[in-house]
């Protein structure tokens, strides 16, 4: 399996994104007996801010062909 450079995440990723993200978490999904947040966020304002960043391992698939994201965080300290 070749992993591709990190790019940015397009809208036409949320699909995937939120497939991927679902996989993840499912063993917290089951074991809450609730999505944790990161399920059940909307990610369309993270990618219009270029705030996700994906790693494409090839093929489409399994959540796309994506094989793990990055969410970038702003936190401010005052």
């Amino acid at each position: 399996m070749t992993v591709s450079a990190p790019r940015l995440a397009l809208a036409a990723d949320l699909a995937a994104i939120e497939e991927l993200t679902r996989a993840a978490y499912s063993p917290y999904t089951a074991l809450l007996g609730a999505p944790p947040l990161p399920v059940t966020e909307d990610y369309r304002p993270r990618i219009d801010r270029e705030e996700i960043w994906l790693l494409d391992d090839g093929p489409e698939g399994a959540a796309g062909g994506l094989s793990g994201l990055i969410v970038l965080e702003t936190i401010r300290i005052m």
